[in-house]
């Protein structure tokens, strides 16, 4: 059975708080923009105004499409992204980006601890973003402690 790879959280593109629960988030296209993205966006995140993160993304004019997160769980939920790539109704680098992000175990945070580390010590690691589960793994044992309780199965 494919699932979704709880990290423990994901991270709101809106905000950077994390979301605990496929429940509590959602996928958005943004044709819009001149990059097009898929951010996950927080549901129940509100700023100092009482403002969510999702009603403000809402208002941003960007939503083409928008699926619960837990509306892209199992593999009908990977079939759906599969399929909107094949169907060229998203372009692939974000939807791509989503697929790692929900369903690549470690993907999560090594994705903002890799970038960081020194070119010496990511020479082996791929073509940036397509990492191996061995590199992600390595990158997250060396960050602090305090910093990798959010993440299980390491």
């Amino acid at each position: 059975m494919i699932k979704l790879c709880n990290p423990r959280y994901w991270t709101c593109d809106m905000c950077g708080k994390e979301i605990s629960h496929s429940d509590f988030a959602a996928v958005y296209y943004c044709r819009h923009q001149v990059h097009p993205s898929m951010p996950l966006v927080g549901i129940a995140h509100t700023n100092s105004r009482n403002n969510s993160c999702i009603h403000r993304y809402a208002r941003s004019g960007c939503s083409i499409a928008d699926w619960s997160l837990s509306s892209l769980e199992g593999a009908d939920g990977l079939m759906t992204l599969l399929e909107a790539i094949y169907a060229r109704d998203w372009p692939s680098a974000p939807t791509h980006e989503v697929i790692k992000r929900l369903y690549v175990p470690h993907y999560e945070m090594a994705r903002f601890i890799i970038p960081t580390l020194p070119e010496s010590s990511k020479e082996d690691f791929g073509i940036d973003g397509f990492w191996y589960q061995r590199d992600m793994v390595a990158a997250i044992k060396e960050m602090p402690p305090a910093r990798r309780d959010h993440v299980s199965d390491i």
